[in-house]
């Protein structure tokens, strides 16, 4: 059974009887509680129907995802880099799409693909991409991705080169070639990933269940995001170099400077 609280959906680590109360009024999925021969899949329960999804206020928005069905595999797919994220342009403050450097593959080793597409830019959108068989529509990219990370693709050449962008990411793989509707804390792929980005289970499934603000929204009043670029070396036996140089790469530009 599958509980939906104001839209959201409770995650594995999430109590029932802390969201839902005897006597609340909620709205149900349905199905038939019997096998054919006649045994029950749920037991103990009165009546022949068993509750499959539970709503407790309105039902959770369906986001856009485009359903690509062309197979993908490490062999049968690009290899990209993120270059850069991009900002929602409607102004959410999350970070939605991004562009991504095409790299070497054994799909363009093996004369499958050009070799002239390496280094050329390729945009791609969260609507596209799956981290770990979770499909990415509707989260903020900033909690999981970093300019550097690599992932496979299939790949759509633009009619019309966009800025720098030649082609365009149909469908993109995190970790696992597979689709799954929710994340599942079985599978290997999501805890590589959670150590990767140092993330407990409970922050990881609340982002992908799309439960977080955009990550914006959760630095601190007066201060601003930034990443460390480069340190210098350290002169006359210093172990320690104090003064480092640093780049700063802001959210959102506009707020940044009234900070």
């Amino acid at each position: 059974m599958v509980v939906f609280i104001q839209g959201k959906r409770l995650g594995f680590i999430d109590r029932i009887d802390q969201n839902l109360k005897i006597g609340e009024q909620v709205t149900c999925d349905v199905a038939w509680n019997q096998h054919e021969d006649g045994s029950y899949y749920i037991s103990g329960a009165p009546g022949g129907y068993a509750a499959v999804s539970v709503y407790k206020g309105p039902k959770p928005i369906k986001f856009e995802e485009r359903r690509e069905t062309s197979k993908v595999s490490a062999e049968e797919s690009h290899k990209v880099q993120i270059f850069q994220l991009l900002e929602d342009p409607s102004g959410s403050g999350a970070y939605t799409s991004g562009l991504a450097v095409i790299q070497m593959s054994p799909m363009i080793r093996a004369d499958c693909a050009s070799a002239s597409m390496v280094g050329e830019f390729c945009r791609f959108r969260n609507q596209d991409l799956y981290y770990c068989g979770v499909n990415l529509a509707g989260v903020d990219l900033s909690y999981l991705l970093m300019p550097g990370d690599c992932f496979n693709g299939n790949l759509n050449m633009l009619e019309v080169k966009e800025q720098r962008a030649q082609y365009e990411v149909k469908v993109g793989y995190f970790g696992r070639f597979e689709r799954v509707e929710y994340p599942i804390p079985e599978l290997s792929s999501m805890h590589a990933k959670m150590k990767k980005r140092f993330l407990d289970w409970e922050t990881l499934e609340a982002v992908l269940l799309r439960k977080v603000p955009p990550r914006v929204e959760t630095i601190p009043a007066g201060m601003a995001v930034g990443r460390l670029n480069f340190l210098e070396p350290a002169v006359s036996k210093e172990t320690l170099k104090t003064m480092f140089s640093f780049c700063c790469i802001c959210w959102n530009l506009q707020r940044a400077k009234k900070l």
